[in-house]
């Protein structure tokens, strides 16, 4: 292999992507798609002293950029230059509107722009407004490929709102901490400043109720297609309706074009509640209710979801609605109701009824009263009404969640277990390698840790004492590194007693 050599100006380029920020190779670079849903193929070749060759499919813009050993473009240009671009021969002068001499009247002309060593072949002119570029396309992923900063939502009225918009805040933080080893940059909507806006992405945690920049966004942008006002969300000509919607989208950050905004919001906390663990970051918005965020993540049941079109505008084209049919086969899923368990009466309060402090890895999206696939946890042929549930992670320490109990309770109990819905698709080596071990930390002590359960294994009763413990973790995660089969891990009636 150190034999062969690459060619950093090869005469023939070929390329196929589907993402303008990846259809780019040597001199050559697609500028726009004509249908963002489609591939783009390029095979271009400089055949001649003066000639390109140019086949393309799904391409409306693209720019040639070869050196001058290979062919000198750069205006004035002493001679025309030939390209063949599918089939039609076109001669460049300088700049202008080119038709093929060989065009029928119906042909589209192109337009040609010289600059130095520099030829951008267009079918159509590209508009001043907002349009996708290599370098803004979304989806809501590449958010987080450029410097970006977290911007939690301080001005809710209702303190509970704004307690689940800043645990959600601190909960995506952590989640960033997680997997890349450095704490993101987290701050408040009312420390925002106009350098801010110039440097990094904004992800802002909060609709206009809860975050002061996310309500000046809709509020002062003109075109911006996101609104929401009460129960009522609009999105794009579309209307919503409920308490539980939610919306994640991102778009060219209207006061600072060069960078994006990334909205995490709902109509009520309810629609913020695990929003982030949810959504697809795939694409560029994605609308859910209480019936779309389910196990596992069902993108039939979502209420929108899709793509922006070249010009940043919703284009039904690129977005999926939900269908009446899924609607009913799908399962609403279940909310909190106390910000800390103290604040319940009850001698017994259970878990699954208070919103946790934090979360990592699939206890970012936990299952309430319900088990991964939303059916009634069961374990040991006994059906729990109550519980959380995951699903199960290699290996590694990222099934977490604390919970803060300021030192008023005395024991932790539940029923921990696994569900196996189909035992006879379990291969021998899963068999052997599946053992789910949970653990208890109370202010960073371990207070319990069960042995492996495994397919065989009945549930375990577990009863902790935990007088005097302020932060209550939990973990779980699988004893070997992998070929592991479990569908739902399950603590059922998990509960805290004074």
């Amino acid at each position: 292999m150190l034999k062969h050599k690459r060619n950093p100006n090869p005469k023939r380029v070929k390329l196929r992507s589907g993402w303008l920020k990846s259809a780019g190779l040597y001199w050559v670079a697609v500028d726009q798609f004509e249908d963002l849903m489609k591939f783009a193929r390029v095979d271009a070749e400089i055949t001649g002293k003066r000639r390109i060759r140019l086949d393309t499919e799904n391409v409306a813009a693209i720019t040639l950029t070869p050196v001058k050993k290979l062919i000198d473009i750069s205006p004035p240009l002493k001679k025309p230059i030939t390209v063949t671009w599918n089939g039609l021969k076109y001669a460049m002068s300088d700049s202008g509107e080119v038709r093929a001499k060989d065009a029928s009247p119906s042909d589209e002309p192109i337009l040609v722009e010289l600059d130095e060593q520099s030829l951008q072949l267009l079918t159509a002119p590209i508009p001043d407004a907002l349009r996708k570029a290599r370098e803004m396309e979304g989806p809501m992923d590449d958010v987080y490929c450029g410097p970006f900063a977290l911007v939690c939502g301080t001005i809710s009225k209702d303190e509970f709102t704004r307690e689940v918009v800043t645990r959600e805040a601190e909960k995506m933080a952590l989640d960033w901490e997680s997997w890349q080893h450095a704490c993101p940059r987290i701050m408040l909507d009312t420390e925002l400043t106009g350098a801010d806006i110039e440097k990094v992405n904004l992800i802002l945690v909060g609709g206009p109720d809860e975050n002061a920049v996310t309500r000046r966004l809709m509020a002062g942008a003109d075109g911006f297609p996101l609104k929401i006002e009460g129960n009522t969300l609009r999105f794009g000509g579309r209307e919503f309706l409920g308490d539980d919607l939610g919306i994640a989208m991102c778009y060219p950050n209207p006061f600072n074009p060069k960078r994006y905004v990334l909205i995490v919001a709902g109509t009520t906390w309810k629609g913020v509640y695990q929003l982030d663990a949810f959504r697809d970051k795939d694409y560029d918005y994605w609308i859910v209710d209480a019936r779309s965020q389910c196990h596992p993540p069902a993108d039939d049941v979502v209420l929108l979801k899709g793509y922006f079109n070249a010009r940043w505008q919703v284009d039904d084209r690129y977005g999926w609605a939900r269908t009446p049919e899924t609607e009913e086969k799908a399962v609403a899923r279940k909310f909190p109701r106390h910000l800390f368990a103290e604040d319940c009466p009850d001698d017994e309060v259970y878990l699954s009824d208070v919103v946790p402090k934090l979360a990592k890895g699939d206890f970012l999206r936990a299952g309430h009263d319900l088990n991964w696939f939303q059916l009634p946890i069961t374990m040991g042929g006994k059906e729990f009404s109550k519980g959380l549930s995951t699903k199960v992670e290699i290996g590694i320490y990222r099934n977490d969640v604390f919970f803060d109990l300021n030192g008023s309770f005395k024991r932790l109990k539940a029923t921990i277990g696994i569900e196996i819905r189909d035992e006879s698709t379990l291969s021998e080596l899963q068999w052997s390698s599946t053992g789910l071990v949970f653990y208890v930390l109370g202010d960073g002590v371990e207070l319990y840790k069960s042995p492996p359960i495994g397919p065989y294994d009945d549930p375990i009763e577990s009863d902790v004492p935990i007088s005097g413990v302020n932060e209550l973790w939990r973990k779980s995660f699988n004893k070997g590194p992998w070929h592991v089969k479990v569908d739902s891990v399950n603590w059922g009636d998990l509960r805290v007693a004074r």
